[in-house]
């Protein structure tokens, strides 16, 4: 994000990239969120048993300023 930002003539000052679901599971990654695996409750319960990560979805939010 910051080289796009730079090309554009703005200075970023904030850049974050974090998911807004709550799990209650440790291991998680960037992919499907929560609502494409809802039908699968009872394999995200066992994926969580064997500590594999569960995909969920991430954003990715920046605010720049222009430069002059």
């Amino acid at each position: 994000m910051k080289a796009l930002y730079e090309e554009a003539g703005l200075k970023v000052d904030l850049c974050k990239f974090e998911t807004l679901e709550t799990y209650r599971h440790t291991r998680i990654m960037p992919g499907v969120g929560a609502l494409k695996n809802e039908s699968g409750n009872l394999k995200s319960l066992i994926k969580n048993i064997i500590g594999w990560p569960l995909t969920c979805s991430f954003d990715t939010i920046a605010i720049g300023t222009k430069t002059e």
